[in-house]
């Protein structure tokens, strides 16, 4: 419903949102007043393009408290990665690098926009299966073999996952000291870290602002205590 990495469905919100809404969806069809979502997504690094760069991100929802706490995670830490070619050689060594015994790939003809696919290729006899099946369809020869991102198919993004919990439990657990609600974390940056060589503000933060959601008590906690 709300997008897959497949691309058959496509996902028309934020990653944020995305969250937002799974478990939005998850209390009307719990009846639960507490909601818990996540939404990954993968590209280039922001500052090293060459790197891959997987954000993943949980959202908790307490509608009774008026709460929303996000966790999140981002590492470089990830086989994301794609393959055009018309070499059954070539396609076993991105496999191998790929993790296939362990993580999923998916395989389609032609390149990434063609939308007949066969995913969850697990297995070396999976994969020829595949590849043959492509090599039939497509019109110029082309194979476009992709890693499987789904969570159950990926464990360096279950990996991911796992530390944006650790996060979001790690608000959850902050609480305020006025009211004592939960998540009493960082809601955003006083920018101006002064520069180590000549002492003028950078980009950097100078301190972080905690602030409350439910009374809106705030702390400003400074990160740099040098002069100037």
């Amino acid at each position: 419903i709300f997008g897959t990495f497949t691309g058959d469905t496509e996902r028309s919100e934020t990653q944020l949102e995305t969250a937002r809404k799974k478990a939005q969806q998850g209390m009307v069809l719990s009846g639960l007043s507490i909601g818990l979502g996540s939404a990954g997504s993968f590209g280039s690094h922001p500052a090293w393009g060459f790197l891959p760069w997987n954000v993943e991100i949980l959202v908790w929802i307490d509608v009774e408290r008026k709460l929303e706490i996000v966790g999140i995670s981002r590492s470089i830490i990830t086989n994301y990665n794609h393959l055009k070619t018309r070499d059954w050689t070539e396609l076993l060594t991105f496999a191998g690098t790929a993790g296939i015994s362990d993580h999923h790939l998916i395989v389609r003809p032609n390149g990434e926009d063609d939308l007949r696919f066969r995913e969850g290729v697990v297995d070396f006899k999976a994969l020829k299966d595949a590849f043959y099946w492509a090599v039939d369809l497509a019109i110029n020869g082309d194979v476009f073999v992709e890693t499987d991102m789904r969570a159950h198919a990926n464990p360096s993004r279950m990996d991911n996952i796992a530390a944006a919990t650790k996060d979001l439990a790690k608000k959850l657990r902050c609480l305020c000291p006025v009211c004592e609600m939960p998540g009493f974390c960082v809601s955003e940056h006083n920018l101006g870290l002064p520069c180590e060589s000549c002492n003028l503000p950078t980009g950097k933060a100078i301190a972080e602002i905690h602030r409350c959601q439910s009374c809106q008590h705030l702390e400003t906690r400074k990160l740099y205590s040098g002069a100037g």
